[in-house]
């Protein structure tokens, strides 16, 4: 029984070695192709990592170009057949761009820490975001006629910006975001000023 116990282990180290020199061989290979794939990727993402932000920095947004998108959809409405109001159209492009700024200042006035003091600018962030983007669904509209009630929305989001502007102003100096807005704003005002020109009484 010595004897038979003794060979049957005397075999085993030999096979317990083979099959972990296998199962050792496998591993190094599958951990040398996944390091060689992390590499390459790595590699990868860090070049197109350098090459992205350089063509944010290089090219700054064209505001040409975010009106082309509101521009070719409404030319292709039945009613419009091309004949586009560019001015209407870019003011619809500030007072979303406006609504959006206008939503993130409050937000940013609601981080800070002097917050009770930016109570006013929270307020008409907010009311100037609700009618900018509502003046701007109005005015994206082309089915039938609402002239009226357009120049209507024009007036009441110019005046929205414009006080918005004013409080926003008045907080440049110590809260970036709320320079930012103030620029928005007065863009937005302008263009509602002249979209209003550009439709016949």
């Amino acid at each position: 029984m010595n004897t038979t116990w003794h060979r049957s282990t005397s075999l085993l180290p030999m096979r317990s070695g083979l099959s972990t020199r296998v199962l050792l061989g496998a591993l190094a290979g599958a951990l040398a192709g996944a390091a060689a794939v992390a590499i390459w990727g790595s590699r990868k993402q860090l070049a197109y990592g350098s090459r992205q932000p350089l063509n944010r920095e290089r090219k700054p947004l064209n505001p040409r170009r975010l009106t082309m998108h509101a521009q070719q959809m409404i030319s292709t409405h039945p009613h419009v057949k091309g004949n586009t109001n560019d001015v209407l159209i870019r003011c619809i492009e500030e007072c979303y761009s406006c609504a959006q700024i206008c939503t993130s200042c409050a937000d940013a006035c609601l981080g800070e820490d002097m917050v009770a003091q930016l109570t006013q600018c929270i307020r008409l962030n907010l009311d100037c975001a609700d009618v900018c983007a509502a003046t701007g669904s109005v005015a994206t509209r082309r089915t039938g006629s609402n002239e009226e009630v357009i120049r209507r929305m024009l007036e009441a989001c110019a005046t929205a910006c414009r006080l918005c502007a004013e409080e926003c102003e008045r907080h440049a100096g110590h809260h970036e975001h709320c320079r930012i807005c103030a620029e928005s704003c007065r863009r937005c005002e302008q263009a509602c000023q002249e979209a209003l020109q550009s439709i016949a009484h």
